[in-house]
């Protein structure tokens, strides 16, 4: 029994529906193509499927080898500057969220990976073919 398969087995959830959005739009994707047969339908809200990582252009000093885990995970200037970046932000009590979320390290390591698709490359090839 695969890792992925234990919620929907522990839960014995035959069929379901899939709502991914932002982070969680690959994370579900991933999901369902293990279990392709169990989705009864998919919504996909401001997210995103690549099997090569191309990200947008703002977003590249956050994921590039070397920039960052300096700049995303040791300074956090994902979370402290949020503001500047998506104006959703602008808001105080919003921003204050997305702060909090990025306080401890282990979040903003899980950040880097998400952005960068880790452990799901071969799974999206495997969407889009």
């Amino acid at each position: 029994m695969k890792e992925q398969d234990l919620v929907l087995d522990y839960l014995r959830i035959d069929r379901y529906s899939l709502v991914g959005h932002d982070w969680g739009g690959p994370v579900g994707i991933a999901s369902a193509a293990q279990r392709p047969e169990q989705v009864h339908q998919w919504v996909l809200i401001n997210t995103t499927f690549r099997p090569t990582y191309r990200p947008p252009w703002y977003w590249k000093p956050f994921t590039a080898p070397f920039t960052g885990p300096l700049l995303l995970v040791r300074a956090n200037l994902w979370g402290r500057n949020l503001q500047q970046m998506m104006k959703a932000a602008s808001d105080h009590e919003i921003a204050a969220h997305y702060l909090a979320a990025s306080q401890h390290i282990g979040n903003r390591r899980t950040f880097l990976r998400l952005e960068r698709l880790e452990g799901y490359r071969a799974l999206m090839q495997e969407v889009v073919d």
